[in-house]
């Protein structure tokens, strides 16, 4: 069994996206806006050119009706999840939208956040007078106005609709964006009911019935639970043992 323990962690991953600590002026996840589908607690899923603003922390689509015209998804808790290309983005209450990094019966998810760095003086030194500070969400004042928009989007015997906010701005008219970092925090969800932040205590709270194996392993291997690699190589180990319902 420690042999399997072993190569288990051992193990490494793909990565997904961009790098904690990465620096942006594009503040979309997708270079262009791509086609994507939105999923419903009821009725069919509804198709959309959609792209993830990092900066806004939120999903915006293109309006079909005016392909110049870039629309905020409304946070609605009848959607289950998103899905772009192969990724798959579900919501967390206050921290928005996540990305699933990995899948399974206990799955691990990232969230993006812009920070705006020091500014920098001479040498690249920080300047004193300034600091770095969280990027503010979304202005409501740039929105000119709410609808709801259902023909064409979805099924109309399932009435499923997206709700949405229009920029005042058309997409080929959107400012340039100053640069950013993306700061990465990662999250731990058993068969998406509940969210918790990835560390020690919550990978043991999560999975109780194989908390001693958990425990063992780091013991045995000192894992940082702000990387990536050392995250997924856990939680796969966590997912063999609760697939094949080992307790050895």
């Amino acid at each position: 069994m420690k042999r399997t323990i072993i190569l288990l962690f051992c193990l490494t991953g793909w990565l997904v996206g961009q790098a904690q600590g990465a620096r942006a002026t594009n503040p979309f996840l997708y270079d262009e806006f791509q086609r994507g589908q939105v999923f419903f607690i009821e009725g069919d899923p509804v198709d959309v050119k959609i792209n993830f603003n990092i900066l806004d922390r939120d999903m915006q689509f293109i309006n079909p009706k005016n392909n110049d015209q870039i629309l905020f998804l409304v946070r609605d808790p009848n959607i289950t999840h998103i899905e772009i290309g192969y990724d798959i983005f579900v919501l967390i209450d206050r921290e928005g939208w996540a990305l699933v990094v990995q899948y399974g019966p206990l799955s691990l998810l990232r969230t993006m956040r812009p920070v705006r760095e020091r500014s920098r003086g001479p040498y690249g030194t920080p300047l004193a007078t300034s600091r770095t500070q969280e990027l503010s969400h979304l202005n409501m004042s740039n929105l000119s106005f709410v609808l709801s928009l259902g023909s064409g989007l979805g099924s109309s015997s399932a009435g499923a609709t997206v709700s949405a906010a229009a920029y005042s701005q058309p997409l080929s008219a959107l400012p340039e964006r100053e640069g950013f970092r993306i700061e990465t925090a990662y999250w731990l969800t058993r068969d998406f009911q509940t969210y918790r932040p990835a560390t020690r205590r919550n990978f043991l709270r999560l999975c109780p019935n194989i908390s001693p194996q958990i425990e063992e392993l780091l013991s045995q291997h000192r894992a940082d639970f702000n990387n990536i690699e050392d995250l997924q190589a856990l939680v796969r180990f966590s997912n063999f043992l609760l697939r094949t319902g080992s307790t050895e």
